[in-house]
């Protein structure tokens, strides 16, 4: 069965960040005990009505697959069938999302990716956006197919849709960037060069996308790019939306650990920044781990912003640090405050009490003494 994995890049300037190591199917095992009905029919029943002449019972039929869990990898051809040839293109759409959900056996991936990369030529907008989502659940494994990465890239230039070169953007990062314990962070060549050209995107959050995978990657492997990356990230340290020169600069710290400015900057956008940017500045900051210890106080201070988007990321990320380093006394001193003030809203003080348990241990489960 498919199942995506975190991987944990092993650079000495960032915390394992978002690439992740997909590794395609994994073997056939003895699966869990099948939830004998969903809806009042058995996983049999429902394949069966995949192929049902009434449109709306072939909609029901594929929105109850995923219901049956690691079971639902016996309907992964039939849902490929129907994503392939049914003539109702919103059906189509709802396979090309379930198949996000549904259990993959690894005889079944080249299958799955090739009617998704095929997909890509439709002229429906939402398919082929469906489809380029669910192609990056597959990462390295997708890209073994040749049309796959060249399909990415032609979507990631369609000026019809800015959300279409997003997904592209993400998709050929989980698919052109790999990592193994054996050979480390491999960059496809064409997936970098062309997540270097989304730099200029008309769109900030394509920028975005496009700059995030950049800065996860690690240190640039193609001597050849590196001139045409520089010039990109320059040009986006003057970006008009502050967010995007959060990760701007950890893209050229990533490039040039040595420059202690990059990370001044970081936390200089996190004191003075609007919203999306204390937010972002959060997050690349806590990537950081141990190397963000020196910006701790203003990244406390974070917990007591105005706004609640801001609190509830600092408290996420402070809760994420807590597992590599003890952080200082501010930060539960500040966290306590958050709980306690009943001017907040109800979920964020359930958030910073939930983060101080975590932080100091108190959601860890006891190990049972021994007789």
């Amino acid at each position: 069965m498919y199942r995506p994995l975190l991987l944990v890049v092993a650079l000495s300037v960032i915390a394992p960040g978002r690439l992740a190591a997909q590794t395609g199917g994994t073997p056939a095992k003895k699966p869990a005990p099948m939830v004998p009905v969903v809806g009042g029919k058995t996983l049999k029943q429902w394949i069966a009505d995949l192929r049902n002449p009434d449109p709306s019972l072939r909609r029901d039929a594929i929105q109850a697959i995923p219901m049956f869990g690691e079971h639902s990898h016996q309907a992964v051809r039939e849902l490929v069938y129907l994503l392939s040839n049914d003539f109702d293109v919103s059906l189509r759409i709802n396979a090309a999302i379930v198949l996000m959900r549904v259990d993959v056996r690894d005889k079944d991936v080249e299958h799955v990716v090739r009617a998704l990369v095929a997909q890509l030529d439709s002229f429906q907008m939402p398919l082929k956006y469906h489809s380029i989502v669910t192609i990056g659940r597959f990462g390295p494994d997708a890209a073994k197919y040749a049309p796959t990465i060249p399909a990415l890239i032609r979507m990631s230039g369609d000026r019809s849709c800015w959300e279409l070169r997003q997904a592209a953007c993400a998709s050929l990062f989980r698919t052109g960037i790999t990592y193994t314990e054996q050979e480390g962070v491999k960059q496809d060549l064409r997936a970098v060069k062309t997540m270097i050209d989304l730099l200029g995107d008309q769109a900030s959050k394509v920028r975005l996308e496009a700059i995030m995978g950049l800065a996860t990657m690690g240190q640039l492997q193609h001597d050849s790019l590196r001139s045409l990356l520089l010039t990109g990230l320059q040009r986006r340290v003057n970006d008009r939306e502050s967010y995007v020169k959060v990760w701007t600069y950890f893209c050229l710290m990533v490039n040039d650990p040595k420059e202690p400015r990059w990370v001044e900057n970081i936390a200089n956008l996190l004191r003075n920044g609007d919203v999306p940017t204390k937010i972002q500045a959060l997050h690349a900051l806590g990537r950081l781990g141990k190397l963000a210890k020196k910006h701790f106080p203003e990244m406390a201070a974070a917990l007591l912003d105005s706004d609640p988007w801001v609190c509830w990321t600092a408290c996420n990320v402070f809760g994420y640090l807590s597992s590599q380093i003890d952080p200082p006394r501010v930060v539960l001193e500040n966290l306590e405050t958050l709980k306690k003030d009943e001017k907040r809203p109800e979920p964020l003080r359930k958030t910073a009490e939930m983060a101080i348990k975590h932080i100091t241990g108190q959601d860890r489960v006891a190990t049972p003494k021994k007789p």
